[in-house]
C-alpha cells in the first residue's frame, strides 16, 4: 500500500484483526473509517468479512435452537477462529 494512504486506509492485517469488533460496532470512529476504506479496496478482506458474518449468523441460529450445542462443537469453532487469526 502506498505509504501516503496508511494513515487513512487500514492494512489487510489491521482489517483482519478488527473484523469482529467491526461487526459488533465496537471500533472507534477513525478506526472504523480506516477499516471501511480498506474493505472498499480489498476483495480478499471483503470475502473474509462475508464469511465471518455468515458464521456469526449461523452461531446465533444455533444459540436460538431448542437443543443445546455440544461442547465439542463449541470447542471446534473457537479453535478454528483462533487459528484463522494467526
Amino acid at each position: 500500500m502506498n505509504t501516503l494512504l496508511r494513515p487513512w486506509v487500514a492494512t489487510c492485517d489491521e482489517t483482519m484483526s478488527r473484523m469482529s469488533d467491526h461487526l459488533d460496532g465496537e471500533l472507534r470512529p477513525r478506526t472504523e473509517r480506516r477499516v471501511l476504506r480498506h474493505l472498499r479496496r480489498c476483495d480478499r478482506c471483503r470475502a473474509m468479512l462475508a464469511s465471518l458474518q455468515r458464521t456469526v449468523e449461523r452461531l446465533r441460529d444455533l444459540g436460538a435452537s431448542a437443543e443445546p450445542v455440544p461442547a465439542s462443537v463449541v470447542d471446534v469453532v473457537v479453535a478454528r477462529i483462533r487459528s484463522d487469526r494467526r
